[in-house]
Parts: C-alpha cells; sequence; structure tokens
C-alpha cells in the first residue's frame, strides 16, 4: 500500500515536529505529522475510514484508494484539538488500526465511532504499541462518546498508554467508553494493554467505564486488563448510571512481562456511577503492583465524587503492596488464593472478609518499637480453606536489637490453626534472619507476634 503526503496539510506542517515523527517508524511506513498554529479553527474532525477532514479541508492524510492506516502506519499531530472520527461498517474488520501515535492538543480530543439510531457498529481501536496523549488546558480526551452511547467494542494497546492532562495539576480527564450491548468478563475483557497506564500529573481523573443514562440502554460491566498503573492521586471511576461497575485485572496479555506500577488515589462513584469496584491481581512472578487507597475529598478541580461502597480484591499470583485509609471501612471481600499482599510500612488494610486459600502476607517492621508496623483488621469473618499460611515480617535493615509485640491481624483469626501457620524473619533481600525468637499467639480474635534477640547473632 503507497501513501503520499497531502499537499495542503503538509504547508502548515512544522519540521521539529516532522523530524521527531520520522523516528517512530522506519522510512519504509507511513508517518504522518501536523502541527496547526494560533488562529486555526478549534473544532477540526478527522475521518479516520476516508483520510477526508468533516469540511474537506486539513485532512490528516491522503491515502491511495481510501485505504485506512494499517498496524504499521504511525502518526504524530499537533493543534488546538484532536478528534479522530469512524464509520464503523466503513473499515476493515471494524478496526481503528495504528501502530504508534502521538497526541498533542490545547483543548481536547479523543477517538470516535458513528452508527445509527445509538447503536454503533461493533468496532475496535487496535494501537501496536505506545499511545502518547498530552492536553494542555481544559484537558478533556475521549475513546468514544457515552453521551450518543457510542463506545468501542474493544480498546487495545499493546504497549503503554501516557496520559499528560493539564499544564496544572488537577486538570481533565481521559474517558473510556464501551459497547453497551456488549457483554465483558475476566476472558473477554472490553480493554487490553499490554504495557502501562501511566497518569503523569497528579491529581487525575480516569473515567474508567462511562456510560449514558438512557434507560433503554444496557448498563455496561466494564473489565480493564493492565500490566500496571502508575497515577499519583489519580481517581478511577464509573461515570454516569449507565455505568454499572468496574474491575481492573493486572495481568501480562501474554505478549509483555508483567511489569506493574504505583497507584495511589481512590475508585471513586462520578456523576452517579456505578458503587461496585473490583481488582483482580493475577501478575504472576513479575512485577508488584503497589495501590494506596486515599481518602476522597474535595478534587482539585473543584468536584466531589462519591466513594464506592463495595471494593473487591481477587489475589491469585504475583506481589501486591496495598493499604487503605484506615483499618475502618477498606475493602469488601479479599479472595486471596495465591501471590504475596503487603501491607507497607506503618500502613493498614482493613476488609470486611477475607477468604485466605493460599499465599503470603508480607509485615514490614521498620522500628524495634512496639507494634510500629502494618496491621490488618477484617471486620466480619475469616474463611481458611487451605493447607499452610504464611506471614513473612520484613525488618528494617536499621534494626539491629529488637523486643517487640506485633498485633499484625486484628479479626477473623479464630479458627486459625497455628500447627498450619509458617512464620518467617526476613530482611530487606528475602533471607531469614538469624539470631530472633518468635513466639505466635492468638488474642482478642487477631494474630499476635513477639519478636526478640539480636539480629545477626549466633545461636
Amino acid at each position: 500500500m503507497k501513501h503520499r503526503t497531502s499537499n495542503h496539510a503538509s504547508a502548515f506542517a512544522c519540521a521539529a515536529v516532522l523530524t521527531a515523527c520520522q523516528t517512530l517508524c522506519p522510512a519504509a511506513f507511513f508517518t504522518k505529522a501536523l502541527e496547526f498554529g494560533p488562529g486555526t479553527p478549534g473544532e477540526k474532525m478527522f475521518f479516520w475510514d476516508s483520510g477526508v477532514s468533516e469540511d474537506g479541508e486539513f485532512v490528516l492524510w491522503e491515502i491511495e484508494e481510501d485505504e485506512p492506516p494499517t498496524n504499521e502506519d504511525s502518526f504524530a499531530y499537533k493543534g488546538q484539538n484532536a478528534r479522530f472520527i469512524a464509520m464503523g461498517n466503513r473499515l476493515e474488520d471494524s478496526t481503528m488500526y495504528a501502530k504508534t501515535i502521538t497526541l498533542e492538543s490545547d483543548y481536547d480530543g479523543g477517538f470516535f465511532i458513528k452508527g445509527k439510531d445509538q447503536k454503533p457498529s461493533p468496532s475496535t481501536i487496535r494501537i501496536e504499541e505506545d499511545i502518547n496523549v498530552k492536553v494542555h488546558k481544559r484537558a478533556d480526551f475521549n475513546f468514544g462518546n457515552s453521551a450518543a452511547y457510542e463506545g468501542f467494542d474493544k480498546i487495545l494497546i499493546g504497549g503503554n498508554a501516557n496520559f499528560t492532562m493539564g499544564d496544572s495539576d488537577g486538570c481533565g480527564f481521559i474517558k473510556t467508553v464501551f459497547n453497551p450491548w456488549e457483554r465483558y468478563g475476566e476472558a473477554n475483557p472490553s480493554m487490553v494493554v499490554g504495557g502501562t497506564v501511566n497518569f503523569t500529573k497528579p491529581n487525575g481523573r480516569w473515567l474508567a467505564n462511562a456510560a449514558g443514562t438512557q434507560e433503554s440502554v444496557p448498563s455496561v460491566d466494564a473489565f480493564i486488563q493492565l500490566g500496571g498503573l502508575n497515577g499519583e492521586k489519580l481517581l478511577v471511576s464509573t461515570n454516569d448510571p449507565g455505568a454499572r461497575s468496574l474491575t481492573l485485572i493486572f495481568r501480562s496479555d501474554g505478549k509483555r512481562a508483567f511489569t506493574g506500577g504505583k497507584w495511589t488515589g481512590a475508585f471513586s462513584s462520578f456523576f452517579r456511577g456505578g458503587p461496585y469496584a473490583k481488582i483482580v491481581m493475577d501478575g504472576g512472578n513479575g512485577g508488584s503492583q503497589t495501590i494506596q487507597f486515599l481518602d476522597i475529598g474535595k478534587m482539585a478541580d473543584g468536584s466531589v465524587d462519591s466513594k464506592m461502597k463495595e471494593c473487591d480484591l481477587d489475589m491469585i499470583s504475583g506481589k501486591l503492596e496495598i493499604s487503605t485509609p484506615s483499618l475502618f471501612g477498606g475493602l469488601n471481600s479479599v479472595r486471596f488464593a495465591g501471590g504475596e499482599i503487603t501491607v507497607g510500612e506503618n500502613k493498614t488494610l482493613g476488609m470486611k472478609s477475607l477468604a485466605w486459600k493460599n499465599g503470603r502476607f508480607v509485615f514490614k517492621i521498620y522500628s524495634d518499637v512496639t507494634n510500629d508496623c502494618g496491621a490488618i483488621r477484617i471486620d466480619d469473618t475469616a474463611k481458611l480453606a487451605g493447607g499452610k499460611y504464611y506471614i513473612d515480617l520484613v525488618l528494617d535493615e536499621k534494626i539491629r536489637n529488637i523486643i517487640g509485640s506485633y498485633n499484625i491481624i486484628r479479626g477473623g483469626m479464630e479458627t486459625l490453626d497455628l500447627e498450619k501457620l509458617t512464620v518467617r524473619v526476613l530482611n530487606s533481600k528475602g533471607e531469614a534472619v538469624s539470631g530472633i525468637k518468635t513466639e505466635v499467639f492468638k488474642k482478642g480474635g487477631g494474630l499476635h507476634v513477639k519478636l526478640a534477640g539480636v539480629i545477626g547473632a549466633k545461636k
């Protein structure tokens, strides 16, 4: 397939952007770069399936035989906004393809699928490698249109999804909209990111399941699989009553190794969004995902979100460091089948119920002061269904002498058989520490550990 650059668009091309863009893919493939300067009309829409803009002007690309981009085609765009529209039934296998995409706009942008009678043709957006989005001012960027119920069947990103929203903190959001007539699940996720989703500015917002409000349109249960999430004070939200629930699945896509990331923030229900969220941690032997939930208050943009009424955790494999704002009002249910759950230094993890089958709880002790470590609170029940249970106590490297009693699990331990419990004392490298005497006992329905000794002392 041959591609040729539009002469009209070339008149507006920026040499610096073109130079940077030429490195996006081999010269044999199509790379397009456009930049629109001051005075450009704010509303420009580019049709993905024909290469012709809504008004026949400023085409994003001009392609022989009107062939849309393939997975070998990369492009970069810089302008006041970046809106790309396609008719799903005019795309080959109903898919918007690209190799890499780099977009920078002043105000907003997004990818949109047009359909009829509020029911779009089944459509997918597939980016083989990375997508980089930077929006300076109002900073809204959409994948689909929740107002018209025009969501994607699938959003597939093979590499990383990098979002820089706003020149100041707390400006704007990313919205992902899915087809309300599709039924998603863990085996049929609505979105897959092979790499990590990265929000580079703090106080951002990801409306991860955005749906409309019309009662005749089905509700959406969104399932998003990703190789890790990075964001500081990031809200991950449902949006509108049609967004019933949201599940984040931390798992490799089978092509890239799971790397994980660090997310501090909260799940929230935005503008009457659904009240339920779930985390599935299945990182295998790869990296570690950190999730530090924070209290929801007034956001930097002045809005106030509602806290999710329920949030569950399915721990299958990998390493998850997780904490809640306090021992009270944390997770709803935790199903622990494998891997490692770490309660961070001086952090707490609250849950209503625990079903513990396999896996290892890790507690970090960074001082020789009694009870100076993380803790878990189980408000309701603990169901212990495995053969053995593992607890690791990881000591800070500064600790030399230790005499302390640590109340590490509060509640739910009445039925725990201590003979099936293995407790280890480790250093930060995961090595066994000698010279420490360990005593484990149940008290007040919880689990206590006493430590005493000099680290490294010979027996």
